[in-house]
């Protein structure tokens, strides 16, 4: 069989498949880079997902996972998902992916900086009044930055989990993590956090 046939089969292209599916929105940039963990990006397993997720249509579903398979070209700019509001990944996902979404799916993706805000506090006291949050405080940052590979949302879910704080707590920690990424050399991959350069 022809496999570009067999693919057209499992996507729409109808394009109206996301209109009327309520739910297709819901924490969308953080389900979107979940689901696109669980599959490397790769439709239709993407699709699957995002369909299960946002409990919308196998259609919906596939027009969602095939903006996850799209955006990695994107991976670059978009901090494989980490920073999906930068300007950077903006561009390149509304260049390469936005387009093609929005004619399969007859909706226009959310702003991921409003879906991140949903995600993650920006009161500034997520973690006062948080008993735990500092419990063995650099071991517990390093085994989640290991399990997460220091993606959010996954680093922020662990230390919520593993300090026993709330999820917007949680969230900020696991910035913590993300960001520290960018000193992985002078940190010796998480190895050495009290050194001069880390």
């Amino acid at each position: 069989p022809d496999p570009t046939s067999s693919l057209l089969s499992m996507r729409t292209s109808a394009g109206q498949a996301c209109v009327g599916q309520t739910g297709w929105d819901t924490d969308f940039t953080e389900h979107m880079h979940t689901c696109g963990l669980r599959s490397g990006g790769a439709m239709p397993v993407a699709g699957r997902c995002m369909a299960s997720t946002q409990g919308v249509s196998a259609d919906c579903g596939n027009c969602l996972g095939n903006l996850i398979s799209c955006g990695r070209q994107c991976a670059t700019q978009c901090c494989l998902g980490t920073c999906p509001a930068s300007e950077a990944c903006q561009s390149c996902t509304n260049d390469k992916c936005v387009p093609s979404f929005e004619e399969c799916a007859g909706v226009t993706p959310p702003d991921p900086t409003s879906s991140l805000l949903s995600m993650r506090t920006s009161a500034g006291q997520a973690c006062v009044g948080q008993t735990g949050w500092d419990t063995d405080f650099t071991e517990h940052m390093h085994t989640c930055g290991l399990r997460s590979v220091g993606a959010m949302p996954a680093a922020g879910s662990c230390m919520a989990k593993m300090q026993g704080v709330s999820t917007d707590c949680g969230n900020c920690l696991g910035d913590l993590i993300s960001c520290g990424r960018h000193c992985a050399s002078q940190c010796c991959l998480g190895n050495c956090p009290a050194s001069e350069a880390c």
